[in-house]
């Protein structure tokens, strides 16, 4: 009998943390909405932050009761952000993105009641800027 030869051993992509992501997709063009297939362990606001799409958008859109639960399978619709918002990204600070915005973190808060605390803001979440 020939000896046996088993293909290399491949860890899922998961599994090695120094393995970079896959590609992000674009944001959705204006009136042209992207699906997208919810994967196992996936979270609303990671699916956000990919498709630069606040997470809100996304819940609204699909009629998503509670963001912090989503089924693996689902397919949601993911429309373009209206040009005043903008998706938090992971590590900013209101003071950061107030900024990069040419505006004053009050004039955010004004803008969006939903942020309780100008210290605690919640990447792939909603911020409008103007």
């Amino acid at each position: 009998e020939p000896p046996r030869t088993d293909p290399p051993r491949t860890d899922p992509p998961s599994a090695d943390p120094s393995r970079p992501e896959p590609a992000r997709p674009a944001p959705p063009e204006a009136g042209r909405p992207a699906t997208h297939t919810v994967q196992p362990g996936e979270t609303l606001a990671r699916i956000a932050l990919r498709y630069q799409v606040p997470l809100e958008r996304i819940a609204e859109q699909n009629g998503i009761a509670d963001p912090d639960v989503i089924r693996a399978g689902a397919t949601l619709e993911i429309r373009p952000a209206p040009q005043n918002e903008v998706v938090i990204p992971e590590g900013a600070t209101l003071t950061g993105l107030a900024s990069r915005h040419g505006v004053t973190v009050s004039h955010l808060l004004r803008l969006n009641p939903h942020i309780m605390d100008a210290d605690r803001i919640v990447a792939g979440g909603r911020l409008r800027i103007s």
